[in-house]
């Protein structure tokens, strides 16, 4: 039986609101230029979902990240830095187990590889706490991608 890998933050809520800005901020330029970014994006989600080592959630904080570096769009880098230091305000801690440790430095995201393994609860999730942007951005992953 295999180790199950986990992660736990502790997180200040009054950061939450500047996250959210932020983050709304960044879906909504990688979704207006979806089809230029989503070779990034895929490299990106690839490498935060190695902290879990599964295929559904994603490290927000590296996702961000790995989105910085890969795409060469002076508006989505400062909102990637913007993101990233809401981010590192809210985080009070982060406990890992041992497989995780070091790989993981925020909370997570729901982000699947592939369309087939979308769940409509997860994606309702988001709609019920304001975040149908996030919806929005996976729809347009996946219609890029040719799945929709």
């Amino acid at each position: 039986m295999s180790e199950v890998q986990t992660s736990q933050a502790v997180i200040n809520v009054k950061e939450l609101g500047d996250v959210v800005e932020s983050f709304e901020a960044l879906v909504g330029l990688l979704t207006g230029g979806m089809k230029d970014y989503r070779p990034q994006i895929r490299n990106a989600r690839s490498l935060a979902s190695q902290a879990w080592g599964n295929n559904i959630y994603i490290n927000l904080q590296i996702f961000v990240e790995e989105i910085r570096e890969g795409i060469k769009v002076d508006e989505i880098k400062d909102t990637c830095d913007d993101l990233v230091e809401d981010i590192e305000e809210m985080i009070v801690a982060v406990g890992t187990t041992m497989k995780t440790e070091g790989k993981v430095l925020s909370v997570g995201i729901y982000f699947s590889s592939g369309h087939n393994q979308v769940s409509q609860s997860r994606l309702d999730m988001y709609e019920e706490v304001d975040l149908g942007c996030w919806v929005d951005f996976l729809e347009a992953y996946y219609t890029a991608r040719g799945h929709l």
